[in-house]
């Protein structure tokens, strides 16, 4: 169940980066499930409520912040 969620994560954040082919292979380039958990998963953060609003803080990274921002527009949540 996680392997299959973390793809459909992944496939629903990417874009098709590949054709169909004769040998079907997929799609998307997947993260392996351990990069996957490592970059997001495992990310040492805190999540507050600052004047009423939710708020994910983490370290100042602009890779990781547009990771999660990515995602997170993907999936219609503000960010």
């Amino acid at each position: 169940m996680t392997h299959n969620l973390s793809q459909e994560v992944q496939m629903f954040a990417k874009v098709a980066i590949r054709r169909t082919t004769a040998k079907r292979c997929t799609h998307w380039v997947f993260e392996k499930i351990g990069t996957f958990r490592n970059n997001l998963i495992h990310r040492a953060g805190r999540i507050t409520y600052p004047q009423g609003k939710l708020t994910l803080t983490l370290n100042a990274n602009d890779k990781v912040k547009q990771e999660f921002l990515n995602y997170f527009s993907s999936f219609g949540v503000a960010a």
